[in-house]
């Protein structure tokens, strides 16, 4: 679940009377809140910063000028009355991991590592997994920092210093042998495995810690 907090900071004020601050709240919370999906939302607004409608609320529709997070304009619309602007400041928060013990660059995710907190996320695309084992580090992951999508990524099939299984098959014969992967390989990728002290051959990934080899 998100939790919105909007600040007005700027308006362009129109001659009419001022909107009851809460009914400017919930107009807006209704729209973003559909917009955006959420389940629980909050919003403020700064009371000596309202605009100043023609007419009644009703009478208007609110439309932004992006996708209502960070600094967003509303554009309030009305066939009876002159054009409304302003400008809202969008804070998005959501529960997401928090780093507690530093992770270095290329390793594996372990739960332990990681703590459940509301943060805000306005600039940042959580991480939504669940099994810190399928993915690893992009990079460092320093005490106190959310867990973002561009932080993490997939495990290979195939990790470099893993063993691995090398299958091959010729003249209906299939043979097997194991090795080291001397780098990290994706589905059908090529990589290099260490089969004894003076072997090195070439395979391609097929599954988790398997490749295959033609001869």
């Amino acid at each position: 679940m998100k939790t919105i907090v909007l600040g007005l900071f700027t308006v362009a004020l129109l001659a009419g009377t001022a909107l009851a601050t809460q009914e400017l709240e919930n107009a807006l919370l209704n729209q973003i809140s559909s917009q955006l999906a959420v389940d629980r939302a909050r919003l403020t607004l700064g009371p000596s910063e309202l605009p100043q409608l023609a007419g009644p609320l009703s009478d208007y529709r609110f439309e932004f000028g992006a996708t209502p997070r960070g600094r967003t304009v509303v554009r309030g619309l009305s066939e009876q009355h002159k054009q409304v602007t302003f400008t809202i400041d969008v804070r998005l928060w959501d529960s997401a991991w928090v780093v507690v013990s530093p992770v270095e660059r290329g390793e594996v995710l372990s739960a332990e590592r990681f703590s459940r907190s509301w943060q805000d996320v306005t600039d940042l695309a959580v991480w939504s997994g669940r099994n810190f084992a399928e993915v690893r580090a992009r990079r460092t992951l320093r005490p106190g920092t959310a867990l973002s999508h561009d932080a993490v990524e997939s495990l290979p099939l195939i990790l470099r210093g893993r063993p691995v299984t090398v299958a091959a098959a010729a003249g209906g014969i299939k043979v097997s042998r194991t090795g080291v992967a001397l780098a990290d390989a994706r589905l059908g990728e090529p990589v290099r495995v260490r089969v004894d002290r003076h072997t090195i051959i070439s395979a391609t990934a097929t599954g988790t810690d398997l490749c295959v080899v033609g001869f």
